[in-house]
Order: C-alpha cells, then sequence, then structure tokens
C-alpha cells in the first residue's frame, strides 16, 4: 500500500510539472511533505500519551506494593522486623523515583503522588 502511495505521487508530481509548470509542482511538493510531518507528529504524541500512560500504571502498581508492605509490616507477627522495614523503605525509595521520572515526563506536570493523597481523603 505505501509503495503504491510513492508511485502515485511521483506520477502526479511528474504530471504536475509536466501541465502546469515548476510552481505548481513545489507547491504539491510542499504540501505533501507538510500532510507527512503532520502525520508523523501526531503519530509521536499518539505513542507518547501512550508511554506516559504505562508509567502511571506502573507507579500505581509500585504503589499498590508499598501500601501492601506497610500492611505487612504493620502486623504484630511482623512488627519490627529489620528485613521487612529496609524492604518497606527500599520500596518508598523507589515510588518516590517513579514519581521523579513520571513528573519530567508527564505532559500535565502533575504529581501522581498528589492525586493519590487526594483520593484517600
Amino acid at each position: 500500500m505505501r509503495w503504491a502511495l510513492g508511485v502515485s505521487a511521483v506520477l502526479n508530481s511528474i504530471l504536475i510539472m509536466t501541465v502546469t509548470g515548476a510552481l505548481p509542482f513545489f507547491f504539491f511538493l510542499s504540501l505533501t511533505v507538510n500532510i507527512a510531518l503532520l502525520w508523523y507528529i501526531f503519530s509521536s504524541f499518539r505513542q507518547y500519551q501512550e508511554l506516559e500512560e504505562d508509567i502511571s500504571n506502573m507507579l500505581l502498581k509500585t504503589f499498590e506494593l508499598e501500601e501492601h508492605l506497610v500492611s505487612v509490616y504493620q502486623m504484630e507477627m511482623f512488627y519490627g522486623d529489620q528485613t521487612l522495614h529496609s524492604l518497606v523503605e527500599h520500596t518508598k525509595d523507589v515510588v518516590t523515583e517513579l514519581e521523579v521520572y513520571r513528573h519530567k515526563y508527564s505532559l500535565d506536570g502533575q504529581p501522581l503522588l498528589e492525586e493519590e493523597e487526594t483520593q484517600e481523603e
């Protein structure tokens, strides 16, 4: 399909140049390039939005893991266990670092941690 569009563009450009001259050909060429660039920009933007959504989902899963670890750590059986405590601290560090990356690459600039805190209240 793409090769057919390419062949069509070449044949149309030769036809326009032959019939009307060079100026309309360059207009046609400029229009074609602009349409291709707009398609590329929208395609890139769509991929960026999917990436941002995936990062947000990954961060939410990490939040859930942190909450689960904290709830296990607060149980009487495990309260004060150093291994579990270091695991909770490490998870908090990972969540903070992921939030920094999400904020860095986010289009809206809103940190997800604030959204979580307002939802809990």
